[in-house]
């Protein structure tokens, strides 16, 4: 019997400043209008990005969303060079973000999703078989060709992994880590992103998802076949309640109210 072990995820913290309680007049400069997103590849901050971006086009924005990498993205927000990330996975990747965070390089105000968990997953057969914890996998060594089968480089889950295989820990020091990506097998802005573009600011600070939600938007995707887009689309459209408080104080580029324009625009 052959199986294989990889890490599971489901993620995602916030992308912004929140702008106060009072409504936000869209008064922005032209350069806010291009709202630029990290997508790291997994399949949840696709989905969730291309709910983020359906709702800015709605309200008269045309966002842009590059495929990068965890560690590129980290270095592209203080520089400026994008302007949110809804992929920041606490606290696996708090020393990337923390030093960056506590030198004003990048603004994390809120958390979008509370109860994801992280770890490892395996097929079914594996686990009626009897690989159900950490320390079943050492048994199952042969089984699994003695490898652990993690997520992109210099992601903070493998580095994760590769210390619990360089100390021991479940008896692992004869496994591998191979080091591989979602699209083969959390939320930061850049220093001065809200306070530049204070109606998407007031966006992103409302953003919120719940583990259902984004469990569902993988399934369209992983399951279904469907696009990142698509699927966004789908939930949006079977769930329009949520953009009362996404919304809320939040206007079209034009200064109208940003839940109507957005209804109207999905075919609500």
């Amino acid at each position: 019997m052959s199986h294989r072990i990889t890490i599971g995820t489901t993620l995602a913290l916030v992308a912004a400043l929140a702008a106060g309680s009072l409504p936000v007049r869209a008064e922005e400069p032209e350069a806010c209008a291009t709202p630029r997103f990290s997508d790291v590849g997994w399949t949840d901050i696709s989905a969730t990005t291309a709910v983020a971006g359906l709702i800015l086009k709605n309200l008269g924005y045309t966002p842009k969303v590059d495929i990068l990498s965890v560690a590129v993205t980290y270095e592209a927000l203080p520089r400026g060079d994008i302007d949110i990330f809804l992929g920041n996975w606490m606290p696996l990747q708090v020393p990337t973000q923390k030093p960056l965070v506590d030198a004003g390089k990048i603004e994390v105000p809120r958390v979008n999703l509370e109860g994801a968990i992280i770890g490892f997953a395996v097929p079914k057969a594996a686990y009626d078989a009897g690989l159900k914890t950490y320390a079943d996998i050492a048994k199952f060594g042969d089984d699994l060709d003695h490898k652990i089968y993690g997520i992109e480089a210099g992601s903070s889950a493998n580095a994760t992994i590769a210390e619990m295989i360089a100390s021991d820990k479940f008896g692992l020091k004869d496994f591998e880590l191979v080091e591989s990506s979602e699209q083969a097998m959390l939320t930061n802005t850049r220093p001065g992103y809200s306070k530049d573009c204070p109606n998407v600011g007031r966006f992103l600070a409302n953003l919120a998802f719940s583990v259902e939600a984004e469990d569902l938007m993988m399934s369209y995707v992983l399951d279904d076949g469907m696009s990142a887009d698509a699927a966004a689309e789908k939930w949006l459209k079977a769930n329009p309640d949520v953009l009362d408080g996404w919304l809320d104080g939040v206007t079209t580029r034009d200064g109208q109210p940003g839940a109507a324009a957005v209804r109207q625009g999905l075919g609500l």
